[in-house]
């Protein structure tokens, strides 16, 4: 899981496997862990004034979550896509809650007099940003969300009904208060992203079935094989528990693994969940386009065959730490951090 912290260089423990050190009794754990390996900027004065720009993406916020109880807080920053138009100024031209103001330049912040409690109503508030020539619409969500570092792997579902990956292993995490909910994602026959750690289920394919024939496939406890969709509509209804998606690489092309996630990425943004969801894959192409569709994403590889300072040249903000741990020492590890960390004008 990912833990900002204020520095240049944030590092992070994530802890995701079945296994007894979970504080929470009765749930279903993996313990992965993840040091990140780029560096974040938490503030506006530490970034050049200059727009960031980034080919291949759409405009996007720098961060979706708001800091609770701080008037005039920083939100974030909108970047701009190498197709945009870079010399436009924004404005927010909608606010369904009257708390954001955004500079000319485009850095979003609570009104100086607004602050966001546990106590204020809702916890998803939606805002519209005009530029010179289109308007973007964003959901900024109250962060309440845990960090207890533990990760429900394919939800909890071990010692609840229902099955891994499934609506009910998701919700069963939720409510047992885990940090984040990890699943695994495949693109059925006619393109639309399910839900599924194995390549198939009950003599199912994944990648050769459409979407109607895998959703009726029943699994334990009245469950059946949820869409991608599904998953995120679920996760949105609370503010507590996150997301780990997991790409998985299809077994007929990668020319399919990248349609997949070209796919994921945009339905993350088409229902505005960007707040609740980071991203894993072993397959080092997924995440690296990934990073090119959303530059802001989290990101974290799960194999162990790249150099640290390759990681952090390419954008990937996380590893499988136990992979890496018996590899490169902590020392050599911050070095290479160190020595690749830039601030992008």
């Amino acid at each position: 899981m990912f833990r900002f912290l204020k520095t240049n260089l944030f590092i992070v423990i994530w802890t995701c496997c079945a296994c007894p050190v979970s504080p929470i009794k009765g749930s279903d754990m993996a313990c992965d862990n993840f040091f990140a390996v780029k560096p974040y900027i938490s503030t506006p004065e530490t970034v050049s004034l200059g727009k960031v720009l980034y080919s291949d993406s759409s405009y996007c916020l720098s961060n979706y979550r708001i800091s609770t109880n701080k008037k005039g807080v920083f939100v974030g920053r909108l970047i701009c896509p190498a197709s945009g138009n870079h010399k436009s100024k924004f404005r927010i031209k909608k606010d369904t809650s009257n708390l954001f103001t955004m500079d000319k330049r485009g850095y979003l912040f609570l009104k100086k007099n607004k602050s966001v409690t546990p106590q204020t109503p809702g916890f998803r508030y939606g805002i519209e940003i005009r530029t010179s020539d289109t308007t973007l619409c964003f959901e900024l969500v109250k962060d309440e969300f845990i960090h207890n570092k533990v990760i429900a792997h394919r939800g909890a579902w071990k010692h609840f009904s229902g099955s891994q990956n499934s609506i009910s292993s998701l919700k069963n995490a939720m409510k047992i208060g885990a940090e984040g909910s990890e699943f695994d994602v495949w693109l059925s026959a006619d393109g639309v992203p399910v839900i599924s750690h194995d390549p198939s289920i009950k003599d199912h394919f994944m990648e050769k079935e459409t979407v109607t024939e895998l959703t009726k496939v029943p699994l334990d406890c009245g469950d059946y094989i949820p869409t991608l969709e599904e998953y995120l509509n679920v996760v949105k209804k609370q503010n507590h528990t996150q997301l780990i998606l997991e790409i998985k690489s299809s077994l007929i092309s990668q020319k399919r693994t990248l349609e997949l996630t070209r796919k994921i990425v945009s339905l993350v943004h088409k229902i505005k969940a960007q707040a609740w969801v980071d991203y894993i894959s072993f397959n080092y192409g997924a995440l690296e386009y990934v990073k090119k569709l959303d530059p802001q994403a989290k990101t974290a590889y799960l194999a162990d065959d790249k150099p640290l300072n390759v990681l952090a040249l390419d954008g990937i903000d996380g590893i499988d730490y136990p992979n890496y741990i018996n590899k490169v020492s902590l020392t050599r590890y911050k070095s290479a951090v160190y020595n690749t960390t830039k601030i992008v004008c």
